[in-house]
């Protein structure tokens, strides 16, 4: 399940199989102008599929391939360029063989007929509100997990939420709009004080000492003042990205990930603040395209769509060594204890007390995607793209348990806990508050609306822009 397909041909046609809930993902590069991607499945489950289109300078989308009763489905794609990135994801509800034919002249011929229709699930909020492009999968419960819901709580944004960071008593959201903020004075309801526009598409942010560290792919990284939080100041940017995707920081450093293979760069996080043109005191060039960094002491863990999970031995700042890796895509993990928990497709547990001989040792799958995870208490909470929140009892580390699973609206992509709360970013949904005060037993809380607001200051903002550009 960990492994990476890689293609860089067309037509291609190759032939995979699933276990129940496993995941495969391919990651299409040299992309032609126009592309068709075909699927045709072999079994009596469901077969469920999304694609990722990751633009080396632009907004990432997602969106599902249509599946009929055979199990074979379509999608074309259209104005991709060379150095694009598509990202293929498929899962399945029981074993299953599938092929998969990408071609640029609709010449798979795999036959496709009507969608097939999506069974209702008993585990779907009862309300939902501006479900964008969201699909949640049908699921079977499981006598040890909580099904009882009640959503109320979601704050909206027009914008497609990528990643939330709390520091003290707010929280930070990010997305292709710019940065907005929190207050978590009352946790069950999150007050926005503040925002600002950024001109690229922020992807990453951390937040210290009244500073935002904010990725904000082609347009570079920002440094922003956030002791105002009503009033948000850019501070500097930090140029040389090709994507500037996500954002860490430990040991009085920035560690600042490019979704590209210039990989990971490392700043001084008092250099940064204070230096006008701030430079790198280390860098690691990454073989394929970088997604995410954890550091621990002297370790490093970086992830890349090629060589995976890599754990890095920084002793040295400007002269990094390769201890070890774990071929598995990496989308976000945490290291606690010696143990990675690591969002793969699936939640990978991977033993690295000896990080030059790192071992897989437990997996837990859900119907999606996992692309994140925090881990406290002894409990791992997973956001699925395309199922919600997952929380697993991982004090057995050989043996994790689902203990239970909260659906949300949108896509959720990553979270932040405070408290008892656990804040989602959900998408294009937006920000999801959820009680998990008790694992077992997530809940609901109060709701947010500013989705007519933020539309409206994103195309002020961009109008403005346009007026300075053209010297109206």
């Amino acid at each position: 399940n960990g492994q990476i397909q890689q293609v860089f041909s067309y037509p291609t046609i190759r032939s995979d199989s699933l276990e129940r809930w496993g995941v495969r993902y391919v990651v299409f590069q040299n992309l032609p102008h126009q592309l068709e991607i075909a699927l045709d499945g072999i079994g009596d489950g469901m077969l469920h599929a999304r694609i990722a289109h990751l633009p080396n300078n632009g907004a990432s989308s997602i969106r599902t391939i249509d599946v009929d009763k055979n199990n074979n489905g379509r999608i074309e794609l259209d104005n991709l360029k060379p150095a694009d990135r598509v990202l293929l994801m498929v899962t399945a509800t029981s074993p299953q063989s599938f092929r998969y034919a990408a071609t640029t002249d609709a010449s798979s011929g795999i036959v496709v007929g009507p969608p097939r229709p999506i069974a209702p699930s008993s585990t779907m909020p009862e309300t939902t509100i501006l479900a964008i492009g969201s699909r949640s999968q049908p699921s079977q419960k499981r006598s040890n997990i909580s099904y009882k819901l009640g959503p109320m709580t979601q704050v909206h944004l027009s914008s497609n939420y990528q990643e939330v960071a709390i520091g003290g008593e707010r929280a930070y959201a990010v997305s292709d709009w710019g940065l907005e903020i929190f207050e978590l004075t009352r946790p069950t309801q999150p007050l926005r004080i503040g925002e600002i526009a950024t001109p690229g598409n922020a992807q990453g942010i951390a937040v210290e000492g009244g500073f935002a560290y904010v990725a904000d792919g082609a347009a570079g990284m920002h440094l922003i003042d956030v002791s105002q939080p009503s009033s948000p100041r850019l501070i500097k940017t930090v140029g040389d990205f090709d994507n500037a995707y996500r954002i860490h920081l430990a040991n009085g450093n920035v560690y600042v990930v490019d979704n590209s293979k210039k990989g990971l760069k490392i700043f001084n996080q008092q250099e940064m603040q204070d230096a006008p043109n701030p430079k790198p005191i280390g860098t690691f060039l990454t073989v394929g395209n970088a997604y995410n960094v954890w550091v621990d002491g002297d370790t490093v863990y970086l992830s890349d769509d090629n060589e995976g999970v890599q754990i890095l031995d920084f002793g040295r700042i400007d002269v990094p060594a390769i201890a070890g890796k774990v071929e598995i895509f990496g989308f976000d993990f945490q290291v606690v204890d010696g143990y990675a928990y690591v969002a793969s497709g699936n939640l990978q547990i991977v033993d690295v007390r000896n990080r030059f001989k790192p071992e897989i040792i437990s997996t837990v799958r859900t119907p999606g995607l996992v692309s994140g995870v925090q881990f406290r208490d002894g409990f791992v909470y997973l956001t699925d793209w395309q199922s919600g929140l997952y929380i697993i009892d991982v004090r057995n580390r050989n043996s994790p348990k689902i203990v239970a699973h909260q659906p949300t609206a949108g896509n959720a992509t990553t979270m932040a806990l405070f408290r008892t709360y656990a804040y989602i970013a959900d998408g294009a949904a937006g920000l999801q508050v959820v009680d998990v005060s008790q694992p077992s037993q997530p809940r609901w809380l109060n709701h947010y609306d500013a989705s007519a607001h933020r539309l409206h200051r994103r195309w002020a903002w961009w109008i403005e822009n346009c007026r300075n550009r053209r010297g109206v």
